[in-house]
């Protein structure tokens, strides 16, 4: 897991460039690609499992001293938080009762004959028991809720805060809290890779203005990962006119596989292609070359009638590697001798006799039509 993506920098030099992630599905790879466009060559790339363990223990060492004293302290602010919500609901229920006695006073000196006056501080009597009986049953709410630690409590919680570590390390500790706690301690995180020892130099720069420097080894590319060249050229071609998808699926049929043994599959297409620097899969521009039945149908013929003037070799097809479309390209078709071919194939219903080159035998006779 990248556990501070945001806060990394690739230094090259004394310009330092954003380091970007990109997730898998068990791991995460940072890499820098100089500021240049999405695509070129990457300036720094490496996996995130090894420095991401590094970063981490540099946080634990730091934070270790300090996480019993803020456990402590955190519970005693807790205690004495809820100490003053309770003092200050006695208050409340203090002054609550002074005003219904005020009220209940006023009330009972009241002439019963003035109705008027009476019925207004009864009104104002009864809000004033409604107010006090509210408090009351705040306070006895705050007072089941408040206690303090037990002592067995205090010796639990401070063996929590002694095994930080664990927490920190544990399958089900909170990804997201943990982000928060190390952006919280650390500005961001510079790495320059040093070729001599084949190191990343990590160099921490925590909040308080203090600064860290570490080295990992940056592991190296293992063996029989290294793709063929022939396989590189190959999925290059691919992806002039096709997409991810449609190279997994010719490369299966091929029964060729990734430098490590798997099936291609879509997402493992395009890990090759970022990794060799590999454009994009596109589609064609529109009207550059065609399909089978694209070319016949551009021509006006039937497909029969292509792959006649196939084997005549006016026409060929392009076909990067096995089970992969063919393509026709349009300036073969709009030439004139396709076209002269075409216009008396459509007049007579047949090629000419003389179509195809000399000494190069005709697909048909010159009673067969096309």
């Amino acid at each position: 897991m990248a556990q501070f993506e945001k806060g990394w920098r690739c230094l090259r030099g004394s310009v330092a460039a954003k380091i970007y992630v990109q997730y898998k599905q068990t791991s995460a790879l940072y890499y820098c690609d100089g500021e240049h466009a999405r695509g070129s060559a990457t300036c720094l790339s490496f996996g995130s499992h090894l420095i991401d363990q590094a970063v981490s223990t540099e946080l634990l060492r730091a934070v270790q001293p300090l996480s019993i004293e803020a456990a402590i302290r955190a519970t005693e602010q807790n205690e004495l938080e809820k100490s003053q919500e309770l003092e200050g609901a006695r208050l409340s229920v203090q002054a609550a009762q002074y005003e219904a006695d005020r009220a209940f006073e006023q009330y009972n000196l009241v002439d019963p004959k003035n109705r008027l006056v009476a019925a207004t501080l009864e009104e104002r009597l009864n809000e004033r028991l409604a107010e006090l009986q509210e408090t009351r049953r705040r306070l006895d709410s705050m007072a089941r809720t408040k206690r303090s630690l037990t002592p067995e409590e205090r010796k639990r919680l401070h063996d929590l805060a002694s095994n930080f570590e664990q927490a920190w390390d544990h399958p089900k500790a909170d990804a997201v809290l943990k982000k928060r706690l190390l952006r919280t301690a650390i500005r961001e995180i510079l790495v320059a890779f040093q070729r001599e020892g084949q190191q990343l130099e990590v160099t921490i720069h925590w909040q308080g203005g203090v600064h860290t420097r570490l080295y990992v080894n940056k592991r190296a590319t293992p063996l029989g990962r290294k793709a063929d060249a022939a396989l590189v050229d190959t999925v290059g071609e691919l992806g002039k006119t096709l997409s991810d998808g449609e190279i997994a699926r010719i490369l299966n049929m091929k029964g060729v596989t990734t430098p490590t043994g798997l099936r291609w599959t879509k997402d493992r297409v395009q890990e090759f292609r970022y990794h060799h620097h590999l454009p994009a899969g596109t589609r064609p521009a529109e009207g550059e070359s065609f399909s089978l039945k694209g070319a016949a149908d551009h021509l006006g013929i039937s497909r029969r009638a292509l792959l006649g003037l196939e084997r005549l070799g006016v026409i060929s097809r392009n076909q990067v590697t096995d089970f992969a479309p063919c393509r026709i390209l349009r300036k073969e078709l709009d030439s004139e001798r396709v076209q002269s071919l075409v216009r008396a194939l459509k007049e007579t219903g047949r090629l000419p006799k003389g179509g195809c080159p000399k000494g190069q035998l005709t697909l048909f006779d010159d009673e067969q039509r096309i």
